[in-house]
């Protein structure tokens, strides 16, 4: 078991990376903080911890851990804790920055405006390595389990409260700096909040079982980042109020088309992955004519396009697919084949209505 240490503060210069840490590449020079600081800056999403660390300090309940370079030495490697160190490296301007200069001399003025103490770090110190790797396996393999996209927005809108005085670009960019993120991503998060609130007031638009413990907050914020999407139901993301004209019907849409389950257990949406071509046929007033037909987003999509091509489309594939029936029906026994022949009766009805309405067209 992992002896219990004390956090102690130990001077940012006296801290240097691990040459042993996997994440670092074989090529960059892990010995050479400048090196290491400069690729973690074009990898590692670094600008939103600083911005973080800048605003609110150093979480001290999140040391720093840390061995002895060599016995006898106040130096000490970073075993646990390198962008956090990174990133309280570059607010002590003291790297030779060779990329994103201006955004991190902007944050090191924030830092200082602040007048955080960035320089003592909280660090636990180990003897040795081994001591560290039990902690360092539960950490990253079983422990730590990241929070869900409802419960950072639920986060992020208690905290808005703090901010609320801002313009909401700035309360956004606030945020993030607060929780290490990105500002687009805390505006959608929010906006996104907001529109699953509408929908409890709806309460869910009636889908059976869906309900705020079922309702999948991720699929639904990131139909909102789709512009065709967000423009059907009325939300903008870039407004000083994103839900103001929010349309309660087309809302309802949605909600049916992503959540809602035939007896398949399929919704109309299909995969999350399909939410581009499902931003397409709202965009096509053909295509969604369509879609709330019943076609499915499929069918639908070919609208969104050329429409005689997507006719062209549907007449090969059926060709195709009648032509494979007769091959099969060789194979077929005789023996109760009304329904067979029912149907192929509908199908000569249906080709009927294609040729008079391709005549009349003509």
């Amino acid at each position: 078991m992992v002896e219990i240490k004390q956090t102690q503060p130990i001077p940012i210069a006296s801290l240097n990376f691990d040459p042993q840490n996997p994440r670092i590449p074989s090529s960059i020079d892990s010995t050479n903080n400048d090196a290491v600081i400069n690729w973690m800056l074009k990898s590692a999403n670094l600008l939103e911890l600083m911005g973080s660390i800048a605003e609110k300090g150093f979480f001290p309940a999140e040391p720093l851990l840390v061995i002895p370079i060599s016995e006898g030495q106040d130096e000490y490697y970073v075993v646990e804790g390198n962008r956090r160190f990174a990133a309280l490296y570059l607010l002590n301007n003291l790297a030779e920055i060779k990329t994103k200069k201006s955004a991190v001399e902007e944050l090191i003025k924030l830092a200082a405006d602040h007048k955080h103490d960035l320089q003592n770090i909280p660090v636990l110190i180990y003897d040795v390595r081994d001591e560290i790797e039990e902690y360092l396996g539960y950490r990253h393999i079983t422990g730590v389990k990241p929070w869900s996209p409802i419960a950072k927005a639920k986060y992020l809108k208690q905290l808005q409260s703090s901010v609320s005085d801002l313009p909401k670009d700035e309360q956004y960019r606030s945020l993030a700096r607060t929780i290490g993120s990105k500002s687009n991503h805390v505006r959608l998060l929010l906006v996104g909040l907001e529109v699953a609130e509408q929908i409890n007031e709806q309460k869910y638009y009636n889908v059976e079982n869906l309900d705020d413990t079922t309702l999948d907050f991720g699929v639904l914020y990131t139909a909102l980042a789709k512009s065709n999407i967000s423009d059907y139901v009325g939300v903008n993301l870039n407004a000083q109020k994103p839900t103001e004209n929010l349309d309660p019907e087309k809302l309802g849409d949605l909600v049916h088309w992503m959540f809602e389950r035939n007896e398949k257990g399929k919704t109309k949406l299909g995969e999350s992955r399909n939410l581009s071509d499902l931003d397409e046929v709202v965009a096509s007033e053909e295509a969604l004519l369509e879609f709330k037909k019943g076609a499915s987003l499929s069918e639908s999509l070919k609208l969104s396009d050329d429409p005689h091509e997507a006719f062209l489309d549907s007449l090969e594939s059926a060709d195709s697919e009648l032509k494979r029936a007769i091959n099969i029906l060789d194979y077929v026994d005789s023996d109760n084949l009304e329904e067979d022949f029912s149907v192929a009766k509908r199908i000569s009805k249906t080709l009927e209505v294609v040729i008079e309405k391709l005549k009349s067209k003509l």
